[in-house]
């Protein structure tokens, strides 16, 4: 699953390094209609990751990897979205999050809320940190951080 897919950029590079089984997830359907165009993806639903107890339309342990590239963050994917991203993932597959430096450690709803969030799923057994990464150019002058979580 390529969560919050846009036009289809983290799909297409996916895509050329073998994962030719694609789903992606936007909640823009402009967006959604560029990628569809790309001829990579399997499934593109038309959603957006709420909170609450609102649930995509996608059974649980659906996908072996998800990835999120960039969809975390004030009027996109919210913290608690990692909930969702855990549920449609099988025991033993993989999640990676890519998200703005600057939103972990300063962004309000997200700097106090995130890691701690991923740090209590982990004692809680739900998954286990396989690696966090700062990447320093992430954007033009911005750092981000990569995320890898193994669901349990």
């Amino acid at each position: 699953m390529d969560l919050g897919c846009g036009t289809g950029l983290v799909g297409e590079a996916l895509y050329a390094s073998g994962f030719t089984q694609l789903d992606g997830l936007d909640p823009s359907q402009g967006m959604l209609d560029v990628a569809r165009s790309k001829g990579i993806y399997g499934e593109l639903y038309c959603a957006y990751v709420a909170l609450g107890d609102e649930k995509l339309a996608i059974p649980d342990n659906t996908y072996d990897g998800l990835t999120i590239c960039g969809s975390m963050g004030v009027n996109m994917v919210p913290p608690e979205g990692i909930y969702e991203m855990h549920r449609l993932v099988k025991p033993g597959g993989i999640i990676v999050n890519v998200v703005r430096q600057e939103t972990v450690n300063e962004i309000e709803g997200f700097k106090d809320r995130l890691e701690p969030m991923m740090e209590q799923m982990e004692k809680d057994g739900k998954w286990k940190l396989v690696s966090r990464v700062l990447f320093p150019d992430y954007l033009v002058d911005q750092g981000g951080v990569i995320f890898t979580h193994q669901v349990c």
